[in-house]
């Protein structure tokens, strides 16, 4: 699953604002504290721009004294330890949906041979029956009929598959490294440009800085690092689903070609006047072998469905520590934290989300999983009871997943902010709307897609008259992408050679807007500024 911090740099600044604007004076603990949060808040936005790892810039706040900073700023604290604690725990569920599949892939394995042994015993049957009724079976078996294709037919078809995945694959896995290659590359030029401005001075130190910084956004015409890393993220989750893929078709193809030498080998014994005594006592052994093998399949599905309660209750812990930090956000939003709080908690719904949603998909695809498993006496009846308790469950998560955008979105709007941070957050909110869509389209909601569509095209067309560059970013895009619609061309610029009517010719463009808007804020405004981790905060 991708990761979002849109709101984490933005976070930080608002967080040495608040901190820096408290009324007291006086030097005493409670002062103490506060200068001591103002400049570890100073070094951890520092730490996220040399890094980008909000991660690593907490690392800066965990020696504070959060009580004696305030106790707005206590519980914005609290909850981020539990929106930590959450991002850390989602990172070890794709190894709990790993297991899953193993053992779903254990299982199946079990209910081939069971059924394996079935058909065995049916050739048997023959065989005791009519050596020459056998022979007939085992050689349809191989060669096929006019309705059913021979384990030749099967195996080969398996072969030309597993030789096209693989093909596949390589190429997936190619492009995954080149992008990951050429991330890395932008990474690597941004921080030189950063460790030249550090020896620069003046202009010259914030000329390098920004181009550092334009280098990883792609302000310059280029790809945006973050765009890189999601491509290469997407080839690669394409060549993981198409390993699953083949992680399905080699054991098919193995047990396939293992039948096929098993039933040329048995074809050989009836042309050769196979005894029935020994078709006979094969037959008992393969009773043997079908009730341990049953055996093994119940466990098999026991183990199944225990390590599918593990998931849940993994994703509902996680799920938890997201609404707690978005509970405990809300609750410190007071007017000194208000954009800041607002700005953490559409994030935590966010996340959980994106965390809802993914686990709704991951229980989509083990039904799936279960639904397509051999009808088996003594199992199959309650795969088929779990197979449709998990679908159920996939919806309903659906659902939450759905709330979730919806509180993230709604939560974004009631942001004021303006400048970057403003387009910051309007970009956030339709992010999460096209999210919602998204997944509304893939769970065929249409009604819901349709109105999450609908609330971000308002959205852009209200950005868009003040800001046009808001379409050049990745939610418009997407939006874009969503809606099958383009973006609305240019306005027509005005025809510069005719006259203006009501305008004062000798007026330049800066005193026309000085004039339309008096009280426009400078766009180099405080929560822009990157605030010295050594400097003496001013209360």
């Amino acid at each position: 699953m991708q990761s979002y911090t849109p709101f984490s740099k933005s976070a930080i600044v608002l967080l040495t604002l608040t901190i820096l604007t408290c009324t007291s004076c006086r030097e005493n603990p409670q002062r103490a504290a506060q200068k001591q949060a103002a400049k570890a808040v100073s070094a951890a936005l520092q730490t996220y721009q040399r890094t980008s790892s909000f991660e690593e810039a907490q690392k800066e706040l965990q020696n504070l004294d959060a009580e004696a900073a305030g106790q707005d700023t206590a519980i914005f604290l609290k909850a981020g330890f539990s929106y930590t604690k959450a991002s850390t725990l989602q990172t070890q569920l794709p190894n709990t949906r790993k297991q899953i599949e193993n053992n779903i892939a254990a299982l199946s394995k079990t209910l081939d041979k069971i059924s394996g042994l079935g058909l065995e015993t049916a050739e048997l049957n023959a065989a005791v029956n009519s050596h020459k009724e056998a022979i007939d079976s085992i050689t349809a078996q191989l060669k096929g009929t006019e309705s059913q294709p021979g384990l030749s037919d099967q195996a080969h078809e398996l072969e030309n598959e597993l030789a096209r995945l693989q093909e596949q694959k390589a190429g997936l896995d190619n492009q995954a490294k080149q992008t990951q290659d050429q991330a890395n590359k932008l990474q690597r030029d941004s921080a030189d440009l950063l460790r030249k401005a550090q020896s620069a001075q003046g202009d010259e130190k914030l000329k390098l800085q920004q181009q550092a910084y334009a280098l990883l956004s792609g302000e310059n015409g280029g790809t945006s690092q973050a765009k890189i890393l999601a491509q290469s993220q997407g080839f690669a989750d394409q060549a993981a689903a198409i390993q699953s893929r083949i992680n399905e078709v080699q054991p098919k193809l193995k047990y396939l070609q293992d039948a096929i030498t098993a039933a040329r080998e048995k074809l050989t014994q009836l042309e050769n006047a196979t005894l029935v005594t020994d078709a006979q006592a094969r037959m008992a052994q393969i009773e043997t072998e079908l009730a341990e093998l049953s055996k093994q399949a119940q466990d098999q599905l026991s183990t199944v469905l225990q390590a599918k309660q593990d998931y849940e209750k993994a994703f509902t812990e996680i799920s938890g520590l997201y609404t707690d930090a978005a509970n405990g956000f809300k609750s410190s939003s007071s007017q000194a934290m208000d954009q800041l709080a607002k700005i953490a908690q559409a994030d935590a719904s966010f996340r959980s989300a994106l965390l809802t949603s993914d686990y709704a998909i991951s229980l989509n695809h083990i039904a799936a999983r279960l639904a397509v498993l051999p009808q088996i006496e003594g199992v199959s009846d309650s795969a088929n009871a779990a197979t449709e308790q998990i679908a159920s469950a996939a919806s309903e998560m659906i659902s939450k997943a759905i709330e979730d955008y919806n509180d993230s979105a709604n939560t974004y709007d009631r942001i004021r902010a303006r400048q970057e941070l403003g387009k910051t957050v309007k970009s956030a909110q339709l992010l999460a709307l096209d999210q919602m869509a998204q997944l509304a389209v893939t769970s065929e909601r249409s009604q819901v897609a349709a109105d999450a569509l609908a609330r971000a095209k308002e959205l852009i067309d209200e950005q868009i008259e003040t800001d046009r560059s808001f379409i050049d970013t990745p939610p418009a895009k997407l939006y874009y992408q969503l809606s099958g619609t383009t973006p609305p061309p240019p306005p027509v610029a005005p025809d510069t050679n005719a006259p203006a009517a009501d305008e004062d010719e000798s007026s330049t463009p800066a005193e026309a807007n000085a004039i339309t808007e008096p009280n426009s804020p400078d766009t180099n405004s405080a929560l822009e500024e990157v605030p010295d981790a050594n400097a003496e905060p001013s209360i």
